[in-house]
């Protein structure tokens, strides 16, 4: 019998009044530039990137989720602006997380915590060079598309914030992200 894989990742879901306005311009995006793949998962900020595991692992990955020592107090985060990732064949457009030092704290912690529980398994390079960032298109923008999309989002005025009191382990079922832990900071 084949092994079974299960797909997670670990995010700061945005709270519903931030998300609400994150999920119009993505909608808005999905319409103008035919880009939809960003409204596949709820607007968040990523802290560890998503990682395949053997559904024999779902256990253990919930239990070091829940086990976690995290040393950061909730904090305030700031939006702030538009900006993107120009990759040839990928490019990304994403409003900008503030770097607050609380965030980067705060991914650090997960990621070494992660990383010496797991033994380095699973772990990508955006886990060790981290860019906070909320995506509002993706995967499914192609180059052209993005010149003319980022060429009116660069101009394009984006402010919010919101308090930082957990975060969120999702897991994809085979058609969307679902949360399925969450972990109350402070």
């Amino acid at each position: 019998m084949a092994n079974i894989n299960n797909l997670y990742f670990i995010a700061i879901v945005l709270p519903g009044h931030v998300s609400e306005k994150v999920r119009a311009v993505q909608q808005y995006i999905a319409g103008k530039f035919e880009s939809s793949k960003s409204l596949s998962v709820v607007p968040h900020i990523t802290l560890k990137a998503p990682f395949t595991a053997d559904s024999s692992m779902h256990d253990e990955i919930l239990s070091w989720f829940r086990s976690l020592h995290i040393d950061v107090e909730p904090f305030q985060q700031e939006l702030s602006n538009f900006g993107a990732f120009e990759n040839k064949k990928s490019p990304v457009i994403y409003i900008r997380p503030a770097a607050v030092q609380q965030l980067c704290f705060l991914q650090n912690q997960i990621v070494t915590q992660f990383e010496y529980t797991f033994s380095g398994r699973f772990l990508s390079f955006t886990d060790k060079r981290f860019s906070p960032h909320v995506t509002v298109a993706y995967r499914d923008l192609s180059p052209d598309q993005f010149r003319e999309a980022w060429k009116e989002f660069s101009q394009y005025d984006f402010t919010d914030e919101f308090k930082v009191q957990d975060f969120q382990l999702l897991q994809h079922d085979g058609r969307q992200w679902n949360i399925i832990e969450t972990y109350a900071i402070g």
